[in-house]
């Protein structure tokens, strides 16, 4: 499994692991008696599951498993790019700054530039009728 694969997972369930546990304070503090501030941090709690969970994981199993069509990954220098800019952006946009989301969308586009020649229509075989063989 590539570097890029086994951190982005990583990395992803981490992210995971804490937002969901964020979220099930959030969702029993009257319960619990936890402060109301639980809830000024949801956006963080929305954030951290959409990019730190979902986009990352995405990313990690995308380069994993798209076909290669070669003996190795072509540009896998795009992808790596686009996943620390996201991880940058991530780490941006939580600390309050403005241009995290800008970081975010610029890393998801370097990480799609890398995965599109590897998305291709399949290679249409010919009909038994069709083939000079039959």
């Amino acid at each position: 499994m590539p570097f890029l694969t086994r951190w982005a997972v990583r990395l992803a369930l981490l992210f995971w692991l804490v937002a969901a546990g964020w979220g099930a304070l959030m969702l029993t503090h009257r319960a619990l008696g936890v402060p109301v501030w639980a809830w000024s941090l949801h956006s963080l709690h929305m954030e951290w599951m959409a990019v730190g969970f979902a986009l990352q994981f995405v990313m990690g199993v995308a380069y994993w498993i798209l076909p290669r069509f070669g003996a190795e990954r072509r540009r896998p220098s795009l992808a790596y790019l686009g996943w620390l800019m996201v991880l940058g952006g991530l780490g941006v946009h939580v600390g309050g700054w403005g241009p995290g989301r800008w970081l975010e969308t610029v890393g998801t586009c370097l990480f799609l530039l890398h995965a599109w020649p590897r998305v291709k229509p399949p290679t249409p075989y010919p009909l038994p009728e069709q083939r000079p063989d039959a």
